[in-house]
Formats: structure tokens, sequence, C-alpha cells
């Protein structure tokens, strides 16, 4: 590599470093925030309990196979921008943008609720469809990420839910302020021992 590659290669590195370096301590901040705004109150600091969703839009790779790529660019573009619009609205933190899914936490169940039921009615009004999966209970956090059953708990319940539907557990089933859901019968998911309790709530 000549010495002029060389200097642009650096300075394009350095210029990567300044753009990321603020986003990665404003995420790290957000989830200090939230942790602190579930911990109220509470004295275990190993666990906090949180509302956790995931919302992915259904069908993603039969309809990536009937886009062209500029058509599929501005469909993923368009749910992430409207993901990060709706959780911030509503007091959540964005976790990651996983292309056609998103995962968020809340410290309220019905903000959770909040975000998967607009998001789902986003992706109607787009001509696409989407589902959610919601679970609140305790996660470990570290590093601006959480871990734990919880999470897994709405992955799973994603997975299972039909398009416009949105799946949660019994804590979110139950909040003061959520919606109402619909007993969905017990079943069981992969990772999951026992059979798992769900509720349904079809939305649209």
């Amino acid at each position: 590599m000549d010495r002029g590659r060389a200097v642009a290669a650096i300075e394009l590195v350095q210029g990567a470093v300044s753009i990321f370096e603020p986003l990665f301590r404003g995420h790290l901040e957000g989830a200090t925030l939230t942790t602190r705004q579930a911990r109220v109150g509470i004295d275990d600091y190993s666990t906090v309990p949180l509302a956790v969703g995931f919302v992915d839009l259904s069908g993603f790779t039969a309809r990536s196979a009937a886009l062209s790529a500029p058509e599929l660019l501005d469909l993923v573009v368009e749910f992430e921008a409207a993901a990060v619009d709706l959780v911030s609205r509503h007091g959540g933190r964005l976790v990651k943008l996983i292309g056609d899914e998103v995962m968020f936490t809340t410290v309220a169940p019905e903000a959770a609720c909040a975000i998967g039921r607009q998001l789902i009615e986003w992706a109607a009004t787009s001509g696409t469809g989407a589902r959610a999966g919601i679970a609140h209970g305790l996660v470990i956090t570290l590093g601006g990420h959480v871990y734990g059953d919880t999470v897994n708990l709405a992955s799973r319940l994603t997975d299972v839910a039909v398009p416009g539907e949105m799946l949660v557990n019994e804590a979110v089933a139950t909040a003061d302020l959520a919606p109402t859901f619909e007993a969905a019968g017990r079943r069981q998911l992969k990772g999951f021992t026992d059979p798992v309790r769900l509720w349904s709530l079809q939305v649209g």
C-alpha cells in the first residue's frame, strides 16, 4: 500500500471512531438509565425486571426474493426507522436491529405492548406483515445487552406467533395497564422444559 492510501485508511478509521464512540456511549448511558429505573426499590443488583420485546417482519425471506435490492433496502430502513421512533416515543431502549427483526426493552410492560402493537400496525400499512413476542421478568444486563430466560422466552414467543399477532407471557398479560389479551393455552417452546402458558392479542 502506498503512503497516500495508508494515510487515507488511517483517516477513515479515525473518522469512524469519532462517529461510533459517542453512539456506543449513548447506548450504554441509555442502558444504565433504564436499569436504574427498573431497579427502584429493589436491592438485588444481579438481575433487573424488564419487559423484553421482539418484532419481526413476517415472510421476510419470500418477500426478499420478490423485491429488487433497492426495494428491499428501503423496506428494512423504513422498518428500522419506525422501530427507533416508536421505542423512543414510549420510553424504551432499542437493544439491537437485526434487519427484519428488532429487539427492545422497557421498564413497564404496557409500554412494550404499545411498541409491539404499533410496529405490527406499521407493517400492515406498509404492505407487509409483522409479529411480536413480549415477556416480562428478570434479566441480566451487561454492556448494554440483556440476557436470561426472559429474553429467550420473548424470542421464542415471536417465533411461534402468526402474522398480525402479539404473544406475551403471564406477567405482561396481567399488568395493570396492559391491553386485553386472550388465553392462548400452553405451548412447548424450544429451550424450555415445561409447556409455557401464553396470551395472544390480534392486531388490526
